[in-house]
């Protein structure tokens, strides 16, 4: 049995936001969990459970209404997606009639948050083999099944409600030719630098082959005997095969026999790569659509000569270049046509070129550029050292800062990507220049707010552009310091008013046209009110203010104290603006209730007792007593506990969920308590709002991924 205790501190809390960390201290909650013992198969499946015995299968029209929560993250380890385990969920056990390619479909989804992932065992201790869980109303798998393996295949949720209806069905299908590396179609390399001795092909019901490692999805294969060394794939003419409109194809380039490959390089439709001339290569192709969703697709491949070579496509041959002023006046224009991968690049999977520069000044430098095809940004690597000994000092997408000191030569390489963050070959711009660094980049420089008057009143623009890290303590939330380069934070303060009560928030700045989306804050007391004294972390706060911006609320602070607030971007990997308001809450000093509004008088202890199924507030100086059970018949009220000194809830105390319940202490008008919650729903409750943060924690992920995709180490 495992015990989980949650104390309640004085701290205001939003309205809108339950959270049972920030509310009244003094207060201890004990919860007690079983451990649940999990059962073998079937056993351990649950309530919503269908056995498949033939295919074609059909399920359409399910409801999970009533299917029962029975999988989640915590008892299924090897999960794809521990998110979409979060509903009522319904498992289909099929042992495949044959072995070969099957087609899995979840259609018609009432919900856009509804996903499948397929094990290859009980989901207690199998692994998970495929899942098709994306945003939208239709997922689909392409599966190569065993017929000596059992698989549950587990359709379940996201977000809320947790329960939607769907279309469910399962196909045999027919395979692709040159499904597997062994099957391969020959290609012949064109004898001049064209598209010549194209072949057609499909990827119309291609599986996935374990021998595919740069891609995700169903692939076919073609091998070919090297003539020329430094070659290009070319994809052409894609055209949709089955539904959906296809728009790339990946490629993948392995050396070595069928069972023993070795990836020489991966990138989209047009691939450009070093040979060995008479060795055999295989070449695996994947299509998907503009959202890079796997989708079948008609195509033309070749292989020909690449000519000409870029000249700065080694390290060795970089290119000098100069600093920029803002309107980068030294832009550069170059190419990535023909560009191979070297052994100085650690950075991306794609050919590169090489650039050099000795750095000015120590400044923080903006690094630019922009592919000239659609605009997409480049893969930006800075190196120092030497070609062959290079140290990589970051990469990172552009545009970026980084920091270069004065005098030391570095090295720039440049890979141009697509709009899915894949190495792409394509013609670019780059430039470098300096970076305005904000004026309160550091906590000695910090900015002095003016607190509004009980609300906020007209916000400040901050700015973290060029911006790098200061905070000693670093701040302990919204992943300070995790990000890839040096953007870092600025600084403001405030004085504490009379009130000794100091609130502080950002939001988004709709006017800006390099908007920060998600910030992270952390406020300081100094033991000489001063940069220069010790500073301590009052609080810190990611996503406590509206969607992911950040809200402080602080209550007895000495006044006159001078509190040193910090802003950054979440983890530290983005810059731009926000608006940032602070005031004070109370500015009319503490003002405490005068007596009990039941009927008791000032300062009385008289317990609360009963049930209340009533609006109404309980107010006293003194400390409120309570073993009420709010809302037992009617939970559509709010009532308020009132004191000027603490409340004490009793054994018997209960807030129904649905009841709207402040707690207010000090008689200052402070919202120590506000929950949609009762006593049996406390871990009911902290989960959703466990949920909606991993709805936001997801949404951030899916934004991050073209950068993600782009590197490779």
């Amino acid at each position: 049995m495992k015990i989980q205790s949650y104390f309640i501190i004085q701290k205001p809390n939003k309205m809108n936001k339950p959270n049972f960390l920030q509310t009244i201290g003094l207060i201890f909650f004990s919860l007690l969990f079983s451990n649940a013992i999990l059962a073998q198969c079937p056993a351990f499946l649950g309530t919503g459970v269908t056995n498949v015995s033939s295919v074609p299968f059909t399920d359409n029209g399910h409801n999970t209404a009533g299917d029962v929560d029975d999988l989640t993250s915590s008892n299924i380890p090897n999960e794809c997606d521990a998110f979409y385990l979060g509903g009522e969920d319904h498992v289909y056990v099929f042992t495949p009639p044959s072995t070969g390619n099957y087609t899995i479909i979840l259609d018609n989804q009432s919900s856009e948050w509804g996903g499948m992932q397929v094990f290859d065992d009980c989901p207690d201790t199998g692994n998970c083999i495929g899942d098709a869980t994306t945003n939208n109303f239709t997922d689909d798998l392409n599966l190569s099944l065993s017929s000596s393996t059992t698989y549950y295949i587990v359709v379940d949720i996201f977000e809320q409600p947790t329960t939607f209806v769907y279309d469910f069905s399962i196909t045999l299908d027919a395979s692709a030719p040159n499904d597997e590396c062994s099957s391969s179609t020959t290609l012949v390399e064109s004898s001049s630098s064209s598209c010549g001795n194209a072949l057609a092909g499909t990827t119309l019901d291609a599986t996935n082959s374990t021998e595919n490692t740069c891609g995700l999805a169903n692939e076919v294969w073609y091998s070919f005997t090297a003539v020329t060394a430094d070659l290009i794939i070319d994809i052409n003419n894609i055209s949709a095969a089955a539904t959906g409109t296809p728009t790339n194809a990946l490629v993948t380039v392995y050396s070595g026999a069928c069972g023993s490959l070795t990836q020489v390089a991966c990138g989209f439709n047009s691939l450009s790569f070093t040979a060995t001339p008479s060795n055999s290569y295989f070449i695996s192709v994947e299509t998907r659509d503009a959202t890079n969703i796997d989708t079948p697709a008609n195509f033309d491949i070749c292989v020909y000569p690449c000519a000409p070579t870029q000249s700065n496509d080694a390290c060795t041959n970089a290119i000098p270049f100069m600093v920029s002023d803002a309107t980068c006046n030294n832009q550069v224009s170059g190419s990535t046509a023909c560009a191979t991968p070297t052994s100085d690049n650690i950075s991306s999977a794609g050919g590169e070129v090489w650039y050099s520069i000795v750095a000015p000044g120590s400044l923080t430098y903006t690094f630019e550029s922009e592919n000239t095809t659609d605009g997409s940004p480049s893969l930006i690597a800075i190196y120092s050292g030497s070609c062959g000994a290079l140290t990589l000092e970051t990469d990172d997408v552009a545009p970026f800062d980084f920091d270069l000191v004065g005098g030391t030569s570095y090295y720039i390489m440049i890979t141009t990507l697509d709009p899915n963050g894949f190495a792409i070959q394509d013609g670019f711009t780059f430039c470098m220049n300096t970076c305005n660094i904000a004026p309160n980049n550091l906590c000695s420089s910090a900015v002095s707010l003016t607190l509004g008057n009980g609300a906020c009143g007209t916000p400040t623009i901050g700015d973290n552009t060029c911006s790098s890290r200061d905070a000693v303590p670093a701040p302990t939330c919204a992943g300070y310091g995790n990000g890839s380069d040096t953007t870092g934070e600025v600084w403001y303060t405030v004085t504490v008013p009379t009130s000794g009560e100091v609130s502080v928030e950002t939001s988004e700045d709709t006017g800006g046209a390099n908007a920060m989306d998600d910030t992270g804050m952390a406020i300081y007391s100094s033991s000489n009110n001063s940069c220069t004294g010790t500073l301590t972390q009052l609080d810190c706060d990611d996503d406590g203010g509206i969607g992911t911006y950040s809200l402080i609320e602080l209550t007895g602070l000495t006044p006159g104290d001078v509190l040193y607030i910090v802003v950054y971007e979440f983890s530290t990997d983005a810059e731009g603006t926000f608006n940032l308001c602070a005031w004070d809450p109370n500015p009319a000093g503490p003002l405490c209730p005068d007596d009990y509004a039941n009927g008791g008088m000032a300062n009385s202890q008289a317990p609360l007792t009963g049930n209340l199924d009533v609006s109404t507030d309980y107010e006293a100086d003194g400390t409120i007593q309570s073993d009420q059970v709010i809302g037992s018949v009617n939970n559509s009220i709010i009532v308020d506990y009132d004191s000027g000194t603490d409340i004490e809830m009793n054994a018997n105390f209960e807030v129904v969920l649905g009841v709207t319940f402040h707690a207010f202490i000090d008689g200052c008008g402070g919202v120590a308590f506000n929950g949609n919650t009762s006593s049996d729903e406390k871990n009911k409750a902290q989960k959703e709002a466990e949920l909606e943060k991993l709805r936001a924690d997801e949404l951030k992920n899916l934004q991050r991924q073209a950068k993600t995709r782009a590197v490779s180490k």
